[in-house]
């Protein structure tokens, strides 16, 4: 498990691309878990929480498309 000192979705999405599943924790948000190279958003994550899967997922979404 990696564990973010500051929340940088670019830097997280690299993490995230790299291994095919897991968990990371970002400090002052929680610990996020991945699964095929996007991050699992649940029902039962607040809002914020959401925000971040979303936002991380986005930025593997373009990374994957600048790779192509």
């Amino acid at each position: 498990m990696r564990v973010f000192t500051k929340y940088t979705p670019k830097r997280i999405a690299r993490y995230v691309m790299s291994f095919f599943s897991g968990t990371f924790l970002i400090e002052g948000l929680g610990v996020f878990h991945f699964n095929y190279g996007r991050v699992i958003i649940d029902s039962i994550l607040s809002p914020a929480r959401m925000k971040v899967c979303r936002e991380v997922n986005s930025e593997i979404a373009m990374l994957m498309a600048a790779r192509a």
